[in-house]
């Protein structure tokens, strides 16, 4: 399957947000959607069911036996500093290698908010999950935020236990 993530830039405005209301399609875009480059994957596993988290591209990659079943885009760590509870802490989403340990459905409270749908990937503490506002670009305190509609289905695709999570890139905030 040929898929180039510069997709996203047909229904993003020139700041990266979502909501290019003409639709505007630029010369190298226009290049890009004529000439798809495959997505190579950085996993050195290759095989299987996994997830992928590119935090560089902001986007997810869902395997199924080996082949991309899905890509949406993400919103991940933001970098910045926050109040959590005992003094400050960093918005980062850890790169690493990691398993699905559960899933809870529907909305669900943390001191941190709420996230609808998530399936936990490092204990309870940080989770795939919806949000109703996932930019393009790095914004959660940790988390790996899903669009709406992709959370509506997306714990169906993965075994609430077990399915293999792979984080990597520099998060656009280090650059």
């Amino acid at each position: 399957m040929s898929i180039d993530v510069t997709v996203l830039r047909v229904f993003t405005d020139s700041a990266g947000n979502f909501g290019n209301p003409l639709g505007v399609v630029d010369a190298a875009t226009k290049r890009a959607l004529v000439h798809p480059k495959t997505y190579k994957s950085h996993d050195p596993r290759q095989n299987g069911n996994r997830i992928e988290v590119n935090q560089a591209l902001e986007v997810l990659i869902l395997y199924k036996k080996g082949q991309i079943s899905l890509i949406s885009h993400v919103s991940t760590g933001g970098g910045y500093w926050y109040n959590c509870g005992g003094g400050e802490c960093q918005a980062v989403t850890p790169n690493g290698n990691y398993r699905t340990d559960d899933y809870m459905p529907g909305w669900v409270t943390v001191p941190l908010g709420a996230m609808y749908n998530p399936v936990f990937f490092i204990s309870t503490v940080y989770a795939i999950h919806g949000d109703t506002y996932v930019p393009v670009f790095p914004d959660s305190h940790g988390c790996v935020r899903l669009p709406m509609f992709i959370a509506n289905f997306f714990h169906t695709l993965v075994a609430a236990r077990g399915t293999e999570v792979f984080i990597y890139g520099k998060a656009q905030w280090m650059k």
